[in-house]
């Protein structure tokens, strides 16, 4: 599955992004501050 998660670089949003991946989906994450998001992970775009 394809997923967007919008506010990926802290919070809930951050927790959301890890969860998603950990459970094998595409993610793509965006955020005002994508250096933020400190996560690396090969279906992971930002």
């Amino acid at each position: 599955m394809r997923i967007l998660i919008i506010g990926a670089s802290t919070g809930t949003g951050a927790l959301a992004v890890k969860a998603a991946l950990e459970r094998g989906h595409e993610v793509t994450a965006f955020a005002r501050s994508p250096e933020k998001l400190k996560l690396l992970h090969p279906k992971l775009s930002r």
